[in-house]
């Protein structure tokens, strides 16, 4: 019944492209990702994306579909030592937080990681690397025996590998765009879905592992966890590592620690809960736009065009 029920869906979901969402690739599990998931309807879909505890002011467009310029975001801070507390709002910037779902560009960016992080030192040893004799074993004929060359042939136990691995670099160069795109549509998955959560400081003044537990229990960030799995734990994004942030966090289980420039993709698919300082999400997105807008000579897309009807300049030309 199910798999009769993705043939009628999928599609009806790849017709209303304004509605559907990109296929995830069968070579990357993104099953934690929410956003990323097949929608039944375009109704489940839109109250998948309109969350009122998400945004203190504007509403993210509909899936697929650029930010407005006219768009304003923002999320509101929390004070991570008193989750009562709200110390006020970070403005978020839409060209990094609202950027419509691309599962293809994270499975990109991910493989190429995982590609660089391989050691590549694997080895296999050939006949001029192989010990032993190279004399011929019992002569050509007369034994009954099949005719061997000499005992470290590849069939026999003990022999050479024929074509084996020998020590390689398995690292490849992907294009800077794609590797900030990856990054600006895992950050605007997590917003979507309602697993960001901003925080004034991680530093609470001690090292003490209780302390950071009960901070982030305080602040919604450690619900359900289920060890073992993939998707669960919390991701926390610093401004700069201090020692109270780093021996407090280490003893939690699935509980990660970065710094805003260390920050990657993988890091964000692993975790499903994103814990950010203020600080580090000004810092991020500057960073971030900073790097997109020095390769490109204009923005993404031109305000003066949004409402421009490019139908009617074509019908024009026609005429003339």
């Amino acid at each position: 019944p199910l798999h009769c029920a993705n043939m009628i869906v999928r599609p009806l979901a790849r017709a209303l492209r304004r509605f559907s969402t990109a296929e995830v690739p069968p070579n990357l599990t993104l099953s934690h990702l929410e956003i990323l998931a097949p929608k039944a309807d375009a109704a489940e879909l839109e109250r998948s994306l309109r969350n009122p505890e998400i945004l203190c002011e504007g509403e993210l467009p509909p899936l697929g579909q650029l930010p407005l310029p006219s768009l304003s975001l923002a999320a509101s801070v929390t004070h991570f030592a008193d989750a009562s507390a709200s110390p006020g709002r970070v403005a978020l910037d839409p060209e990094v937080w609202a950027m419509p779902p691309r599962p293809e560009v994270l499975q990109q960016v991910v493989r190429w990681q995982r590609a660089c992080w391989r050691r590549g030192n694997a080895s296999t040893k050939t006949y001029n690397a192989k010990s032993g004799s190279g004399k011929k074993p019992h002569p050509q004929k007369g034994t009954g025996r099949a005719r061997q060359g000499n005992k470290r042939s590849p069939h026999l136990r003990g022999g050479v590998k024929t074509h084996g691995p020998k020590p390689r670099d398995w690292s490849y160069r992907l294009n800077t765009k794609i590797r900030n795109m990856g990054l600006r549509v895992a950050l605007s998955a997590k917003l979507r879905e309602n697993k960001l959560l901003v925080v004034d400081s991680l530093d609470l003044g001690t090292h003490k592992t209780q302390a950071m537990f009960s901070a982030l229990e305080g602040i919604g960030a450690l619900k359900d966890p289920v060890l073992g799995q993939p998707g669960i734990g919390v991701l926390l994004v610093s401004k700069e590592l201090t020692p109270n942030v780093y021996y407090g966090h280490r003893n939690i289980p699935n509980v990660d620690l970065a710094t805003h420039a260390d920050v990657h993709v993988f890091q964000l698919l692993k975790r499903k809960v994103l814990v950010m300082e203020q600080e580090a999400v000004e810092q991020l997105q500057r960073s971030l736009m900073n790097a997109y807008l020095e390769r490109n000579d204009f923005g993404m897309y031109d305000p003066e065009l949004v409402d421009h009807d490019f139908g009617a300049d074509e019908v024009q030309e026609e005429a003339i």
